[in-house]
């Protein structure tokens, strides 16, 4: 193998090495990203409830109104 082969050779081994860390390094940030994404769907999702509830007792709250003005 002649001296530039393997410099050629190294240098293809570096390269797939930077490859791999850069890979390696993004799935990382992606992971690091999604655990304050899933917080914030809890979150949203706990309003969510909260929400629908307040509506719901709202609603029943506007039925017996109506319902005792039908009777007057």
């Amino acid at each position: 193998m002649t001296e530039f082969e393997a410099a050629s050779l190294l240098a293809t081994y570096v390269q797939a090495g930077v490859a791999l860390l850069v890979g390696l390094v993004q799935c990382a940030l992606i992971a690091y990203g999604l655990k304050p994404m899933r917080q914030g769907a809890r979150y949203r999702d706990q309003q969510h409830e909260e929400t629908m509830l307040a509506l719901q007792q709202q609603g029943e709250g506007l039925r017996a109104l109506i319902e005792r003005t039908v009777q007057r």
